[in-house]
C-alpha cells in the first residue's frame, strides 16, 4: 500500500521516485512468489 497515491500511480515511473520503487517491490514480490531468482529473456 502507498498511502496518498492514485490507484495507477506506477505509471509515472519515470518521474516519480515511489513509482519506481513501487515496482521494484512489486518484481521481488513476483520473483519471491513464483521462485524465480531473477527476470529472464526469451
Amino acid at each position: 500500500m502507498w498511502p496518498g497515491q492514485i490507484h495507477v500511480f506506477q505509471l509515472t515511473a519515470p518521474l516519480v521516485p515511489e513509482a519506481n520503487r513501487s515496482l521494484r517491490q512489486i518484481g521481488h514480490y513476483i520473483r519471491e512468489i513464483t521462485g524465480q531468482s531473477s527476470a529472464s529473456s526469451e
